[in-house]
């Protein structure tokens, strides 16, 4: 049955595709969510199954992008990966395998790419991109992020940098919980994104993560490489 939704719901996606001169941004989210709401009812055996469809149906969204809406499917790629999230979060997926988790992943790379192709750079807020970024690393799938992150204008990475900070004031008497370390971790990769090398080096130092700065530095590696590509 669940087949059968999905094949129809593409032939729609790729008709509303081809007949419209906009992107009805809505339209694609009501489809968002319909599919995600079917995780609900996903048995194990299944799972594989399932993330394909999704994996069918974002590829339809990235093309919105080579056919010049770059902006419309910024938005919706990053809106596929905020809701996936939550699903993965409430709707008791069994991921044993990873599919689904690798699924939203893989949907920061496209998110990025339109992003970085679009005029309007205000598509995703600091607000959404913090907030989303710490949900993700709960579940191990903040890999998905990262592209976005480098590509974010420098307005974008100060406003997250001043909410960053603020998360890690709030969570300072964790020093050793794992809400403390997400916070912090973020911050410094946000002062890398940022170019500020001697303060997230003096940031980890002070709080004892010396083995972050290779990552860091990986990370200023991927910059440079989307400000290139």
């Amino acid at each position: 049955m669940l087949t059968l939704i999905r094949t129809s719901k593409s032939l729609l996606v790729e008709t509303h595709i081809k007949v419209k001169k906009a992107v009805d941004v809505s339209f694609f989210k009501r489809e968002i969510d319909g599919r995600l709401a079917e995780a609900n009812y996903v048995q194990y055996p299944n799972v594989y199954e399932y993330v394909s469809g999704l994996e069918q149906f974002a590829e339809q969204i990235q093309r919105l992008a080579k056919s010049g809406f770059v902006r419309g499917a910024s938005e919706l790629l990053f809106y596929f990966i905020k809701q996936s999230v939550d699903a993965l979060e409430n709707s008791g997926i069994d991921d044993s395998d990873g599919n689904f988790g690798e699924f939203i992943i893989s949907l920061g790379g496209p998110c990025a790419r339109a992003l970085k192709a679009s005029r309007d750079k205000g598509t995703i807020s600091a607000e959404d991109i913090v907030d989303l970024y710490l949900k993700a690393r709960d579940y191990g799938v903040d890999d998905g992020l990262d592209p976005i992150l480098s590509v974010l204008s420098e307005e974008t990475l100060l406003r997250a940098e001043e909410l960053a900070r603020e998360r890690v004031e709030r969570v300072k008497d964790k020093a050793e919980s794992w809400q403390s370390t997400d916070e912090r971790f973020l911050l410094v990769t946000i002062l890398t994104l940022l170019g500020k090398r001697e303060e997230y080096t003096r940031l980890c130092k002070e709080w004892g993560e010396k083995g972050w700065i290779t990552e860091l530095k990986e990370i200023e590696k991927e910059r440079k490489r989307w400000a290139l590509g």
